[in-house]
């Protein structure tokens, strides 16, 4: 509660009345003390107080770091070329020997190292050699069973260029734009994706296969009307090369 203090006033009537006594008024003058504040109030004032420390404290924190990055780009070399201005040169940064080392291991491993020969493994073309014609043909009714309806479009076609146009669309292969059946077979096997050996097969008896070793002397090409049927690429590129002439 506000403690109140309390004064009196005395002064006299200076008007002389005949008769009578001067007249004494007395006024009472009442002044309130500021109202003392309670702990909850203190404890209010005394946070906001601190907030108030601490947002200044970021705020000259903030100031500090600004300051030291200016002076760290002020420290490190700018080139500075200005069009058509031929005298002018770029600053030549010299590194330290730590830096030079970092440098020179970066160095290393963008040389460009010999290619490795990543032609068709021997095995995997012997195992190639080893599927009979009998073994395309189960391979190729596992596919049709494997479909939920007959595919179209394919009037004509000798089953062996069926087989390769669903190795076409087999994307777990990989794309088969811009380049050969024979290369995706081979880079889906390089990759360990698992290209079908029997596609390998087909490229094979079909006279596709690139920088393959010679076949076995009892081993038989397909006919020569199947060969002639069976694309080195997939039908798509026909069609991208066929849209873009």
């Amino acid at each position: 509660m506000p403690v109140s203090t309390q004064s009196k006033l005395n002064f006299t009537s200076k008007k002389n009345v005949p008769n009578q006594k001067a007249i004494t008024h007395d006024i009472v003058v009442r002044a309130s003390a500021p109202p003392s504040k309670s702990g909850e109030e203190q404890k209010a004032l005394t946070a906001e107080t601190k907030h108030e420390a601490e947002k200044q404290s970021k705020k000259e924190e903030g100031d500090e770091e600004k300051e030291e990055e200016e002076e760290e780009e002020e420290e490190e070399p700018k080139i500075e070329i200005v069009a058509g201005d031929s005298t002018q040169r770029p600053t030549i940064v010299k590194l330290d020997d730590e830096e030079q080392e970092e440098e020179a291991l970066f160095q290393e491993e963008l040389i460009e190292k010999p290619r490795l020969d990543l032609g068709l493994d021997k095995k995997l073309s012997d195992k190639a050699y080893e599927i009979t014609h009998r073994q395309i043909q189960s391979y190729y009714k596992d596919i049709e069973n494997s479909r939920i309806c007959p595919a179209v479009h394919q009037e004509g076609l000798t089953e062996y260029e069926k087989i390769l146009r669903h190795f076409d669309l087999s994307s777990q292969y990989g794309p088969c734009v811009g380049v050969s059946r024979f290369k995706r077979w081979e880079r889906a096997e390089r990759l360990g994706l698992g290209p079908p050996i029997e596609v390998l097969a087909v490229l094979l008896k079909a006279e596709l296969g690139e920088g393959v070793e010679k076949p076995p002397k009892d081993w038989k090409l397909a006919p020569a009307d199947v060969r002639e049927d069976v694309g080195s690429i997939a039908y798509i590129n026909q069609l991208i090369a066929t849209h873009t002439e």
